[in-house]
């Protein structure tokens, strides 16, 4: 404040008055000073016109920086303020807006605004602190740097960096930024002696020498010259030049073929090359084709796509044509196939009421089996599919829903389509039930309940070779069916449960069937010839038809109704056995019965069935139902009352358990069910007595899954194995005749059910932990294993022949890793011990070689396999060398 005064002091004293000057506007470049009033009242009192104090200007140097350097270290820092340098020590760091720059010792010469980096020895004699550089765009470390803040220019010594999904080594680069985009992509850097590789060794496993290179970061990578080096080695795989692209996020781009095939049979073959489209960020397209020099080809169009909170799904459309021999000759010919797939899932979040969902396989059923040789395709011998659309209506009972679906058997190549199919659907609801809660006591009809369901639908069974011509038509069936269930449940005696019911069906067709009878004979000849030379006639067969039976379709509406009555009587009874100190073994047996009874539909009333004559020797007539060719089953020709009981059984135990020492008990299922089942017909003629069914499911170890079903018939048979009205008792003093029995153990191994197996356990959490760790190394990822016994009971030569039919055992699974880096893969192999045989055997291993993989698959069945060994998927995978056998060629090996 003194100063001000003094300066104001000697201003006045040479003027006495002086005009207020304009302050200047400052230049970029200087550093302007305004004066501050002063709060603090002077020692004297100025003149009335006391003028501004001067505005001072500081010029700053034309090649300073825009913003302050900051640099530490954590060992030591020297200044030179003569040659203006400053030496950086032990974790060297120097930062300027978003670049960092750290080293073990980094010299800054604040006069050229160059840092100089480097890495030091410790004294091991080992070179650490290699500089380290960092932008919003690029990173790389190198031996020595040298870079210059204010022109934002660079060069590096033995760079490392990582581009893409790949690493960049050259011997010296040199960098520029240009500053023009926030992304780097007008940044560029040259480098010599350039190696560009996937590996992320130290020492890279392989790369594509180049002699120059020119780097875009996030953009592309531009070579000359290069050839593949492996191990070090240079190889004779030369490119005249190279673009590697480095965008970061989805991008197009070519997509290179992964598999090469040499047949006898299609020739030479290119698989899986095309492109891929990365139209948004929410959907792709890949298009990739097969080609081979004989004339087959195939082409495939899959598309994947994802909308956050909405939905998610993919599709392909594939299509094959093989050509085998040559046109012309008698031993061509052309196997043309198709496969469609879907798949399409909404989120919970994505609509309250309104669902889509679609998961559909659909094409010719030598697909897969032509194309693909693994068990999974080349066993399925059935292909499915659902698309469904369903709306339901918040604080109602009703939903909606319309769908497509189709099964299709790829042996017999029937499909069975049913499209479009609506449904209409109530749930239960109980009328009488009251509105308001009350104290009283709820009434036996208000618990009488009903719900509804209404299904129109149109449905064909066709060859799928026919699929797309007028023959669909012809064997389109369509109807509509209601179903109304009345129902209701009541408490008899505390201890059983009764549940009355009736159930009403109503079926609607468009098309019923007429049978008429045309009594005209029709007498074939068939002309046998002898063996003689020339040949004679030996004799005339002649075969007549005494009349036939012509079928006529009669298009109208006509109805069809069924009613069913049914009660059903439950409980639950309870066992147990005690062994002391909390250890018991408890049977739970679950009784039913049900009584049901229906009309007999083949009376006049109903108008349901009809009968034609046959022969013309003869008055007898078959019955038929006029509903034979329709959509839905006929109902039952005779009447019905029958008698149907179910006993259910579980045993489970209370054990000691040794895992706990405060829960010391714990509980164990035994048997998880055992059911035994049938039924009795009081109107049936003969007969009376159903089959009687025994089922049962249990667990062994954890792990095993057992199931049984047996199957006893009350009744005998005759001389030729049919059954009869002769009850088993009667006839050889037994109970029931034993039909056939199936025995099934599955399991599904992992390395955690294993443990738990054979694991001691000694209550020391680090002695699992240990266990835990050495199944991690090396084990079975996921192995299914499956045996099926299957015992059948044949009469032959008047008495009961138990056969075996079925007796097999199959593995099938993911992998099995031996060490960290071996793999074989079990896709499928079982033996029939019936026809003592290995069933289709597929198989490989796998090796994992760091930045490359080598495997081999092999089906010997049906004498195909295939060897790779490859970059692992990455911008260079197209670095593969494949062979294949296929399926279509004469020979294996």
């Amino acid at each position: 404040m003194l100063v001000f005064v003094l300066m104001y002091c000697a201003l006045a004293a040479q003027q006495d008055s002086l005009a207020i000057p304009t302050p200047p506007i400052p230049d970029a470049d200087s550093l302007t000073v305004f004066p501050v009033p002063d709060t603090i009242p002077p020692i004297f009192s100025p003149p009335e016109a006391s003028p501004l104090l001067k505005v001072i200007d500081f010029e700053l140097s034309a090649d300073s920086l825009d913003f302050p350097v900051e640099y530490t270290a954590s060992d030591s820092m020297i200044y030179d303020i003569e040659n203006e340098i400053v030496y950086l020590f032990g974790n060297a760091e120097v930062k300027y807006e978003e670049m960092s720059l750290k080293a073990g010792y980094i010299e800054f010469n604040w006069k050229t605004n160059i840092a100089s980096a480097e890495g030091i020895t410790d004294s091991l004699g080992n070179r650490i602190g290699n500089p380290v550089f960092e932008d919003n765009t690029q990173s790389f470390t190198a031996k020595k740097l040298d870079y210059n803040f204010k022109t934002e220019k660079g060069k590096v010594y033995d760079v490392r960096t990582q581009e893409g999904d790949g690493f960049l080594l050259a011997g010296q680069t040199k960098f520029f930024r240009k500053n023009l985009g926030v992304d780097g992509q007008n940044d560029v850097a040259y480098s010599g002696e350039v190696i560009y590789t996937t590996c992320n060794h130290s020492e890279p496993h392989f790369g594509v020498h180049s002699k120059r290179a020119k780097i875009i970061p996030n953009k592309l990578i531009v070579v000359g010259p290069s050839n593949v080096h492996i191990g070090g080695v240079p190889t004779p795989l030369m490119l005249p030049f190279g673009f590697f692209p480095i965008t970061k996020g989805q991008r197009s781009g070519l997509v290179f073929p992964r598999d090469f095939e040499s047949s006898p049979t299609l020739g030479f073959g290119l698989r899986n090359v095309g492109y891929y489209f990365g139209i948004s960020d929410y959907f792709d397209l890949t298009l990739t084709g097969d080609i081979y020099t004989r004339g087959s080809w195939g082409v495939t169009a899959r598309s994947n796509y994802n909308r956050r909170y909405k939905f998610r799904g993919g599709f392909s459309v594939s299509f094959s044509n093989r050509r085998f021999g040559q046109k012309g000759t008698p031993d061509f010919s052309r196997d043309r196939d198709f496969l469609i797939t879907l798949n399409h899932s909404q989120a919970r979040q994505a609509h309250p009421t309104r669902t889509i969902s679609a998961n559909m396989t659909f094409g010719t059923g030598s697909y897969l089996s032509n194309n693909r040789n693994d068990a999974t395709s080349v066993l399925t011998n059935t292909l499915s599919s659902n698309v469904s659309l369903s709306k339901s209506f918040p604080g109602k009972p009703i939903s909606l829903s319309t769908s497509f679906s189709h099964s299709q058997n790829t042996n017999t190549r029937i499909m069975n389509i049913s499209f479009p199919v609506v449904d209409f659907r109530m749930n239960q609801i109980f009328p009488f039930q009251r509105k308001k809660v009350s104290s009283g006591k709820e009434g036996w009809y208000e618990k009488i309940g009903f719900s509804y369901t209404g299904r129109a639908e149109n449905r064909v069974s066709i060859a799928d070779t026919l699929l797309f011509t007028s023959a669909v038509f012809d064997e389109l069936r369509y109807g509509v069916e209601h179903n109304i269930p009345v129902s209701a449940s009541f408490k008899l005696f505390k201890w059983f449960n009764i549940s009355p019911s009736v159930r009403y069906l109503e079926r609607w067709y468009l098309e019923t069937l007429e049978k008429e009878f045309d009594p005209t004979l029709l007498i074939e000849n068939d002309t046998i010839f002898s063996s003689t030379d020339p040949p004679e006639i030996d004799r005339i067969d002649r075969d007549t038809t005494f009349g036939s039976v012509v079928e006529r379709e009669i298009f109208g509406f006509k109805s069809q109704r069924q009613v069913t009555a049914s009660v059903s009587l439950s409980t639950q009874l309870y066992g147990q056995m005690g062994f002391g100190g909390g250890r018991a073994i408890r049977h739970v047996v679950k009784p039913s019965v049900s009584f049901t009874v229906s009309p007999d539909y083949t009376k006049d009333f109903w108008g349901y069935f009809d009968s034609v004559r046959v022969d013309t020797r003869t008055l007898d007539k078959e019955i038929y139902s006029i509903f034979d060719n329709g959509i839905y089953s006929v109902p039952s020709r005779n009447r019905q009352a029958s008698l149907s009981y179910s006993i259910g059984n579980t045993l489970e135990a209370k054990v000691r358990n040794r895992k706990d020492s405060i829960n010391n008990l714990k509980k164990i299922k035994l048997i998880n069910s055992l059911t035994i089942r049938g039924s009795y017909n009081f109107a049936a003629d003969s007969l009376k007595a159903s089959t009687v069914s025994i089922s049962g499911n249990t667990t062994f170890f954890k792990v095993i899954n057992a199931n049984m079903s047996l199957v006893y018939d009350p009744y005998t048979v005759d001389d030729n194995g049919r059954r009869i009205n002769v009850t088993e008792w009667k006839a050889n003093r037994r109970l029931a005749r034993f039909r056939s029995a199936n025995f099934t153990l599955t399991t599904r191994l992992n390395p955690n059910d294993i443990q738990e197996l054979f694991r001691r356990n000694d209550g020391s959490q680090n002695n699992q932990q240990n266990n835990r760790g050495q199944s991690n190394r090396g084990g079975i990822n996921s192995l299914n294993i499956n045996y099926n016994l299957r015992l059948t009971n044949v009469f032959e030569n008047g008495k009961d022949t138990i056969k075996i039919t079925t007796n097999s055992l199959t593995l099938r699974g993911t992998s099995v890793n031996l060490t960290r880096n071996w793999r074989i893969r079990i896709g499928n192999i079982g033996y029939d011990f019936v026809n003592k045989r290995v069933t289709y055997p597929d198989f490989g291993f796998y090796r994992d070689l760091h930045c490359w993989e080598m495997g081999l698959d092999w089906q010997p069945e049906r004498r195909t396999y295939s060897f790779f060994i490859r970059v692992k998927p990455s911008s260079l995978d197209f670095l593969n060398i494949p062979y294949r056998r296929n399926q279509v060629d004469p020979f294996g090996f």
